[in-house]
């Protein structure tokens, strides 16, 4: 496996870099990637928890590359608490027997 492609002159490709960003998605739980993959887009994203609270998935959306992207972080949680919630009910009625 090679290095990664860069899309766009934003693409994060350097590992060093790569790291640090990972480091601050885990910090404050969002990722926001500023024309990574179009420089017209931004892909904003926030973790989905199991009952444990370990990540296992992610909610995300692509809005424009503007200053405004990061106003999507709050309704984006708030799904993302909605639907945590739900996978957790289900795997609880999945471990008891229980069929919808």
């Amino acid at each position: 496996m090679g290095p990664p492609h860069a899309y766009t002159p934003a693409t994060v490709v350097d590992p060093g870099e790569l790291r640090a960003m990972l480091a601050e998605v885990r910090r404050s739980g969002i990722a926001l990637c500023h024309g990574f993959i179009d420089t017209r887009a931004t892909g904003v994203a926030v973790p989905l928890r199991d009952p444990n609270h370990t990540v296992v998935a992610a909610l995300s959306v692509i809005a424009p590359n503007d200053e405004q992207a990061r106003m999507h972080v709050p309704t984006l949680r708030a799904a993302a608490r909605g639907i945590s919630r739900t996978m957790a009910g289900h795997d609880h009625e999945a471990h008891r027997g229980i069929a919808r």
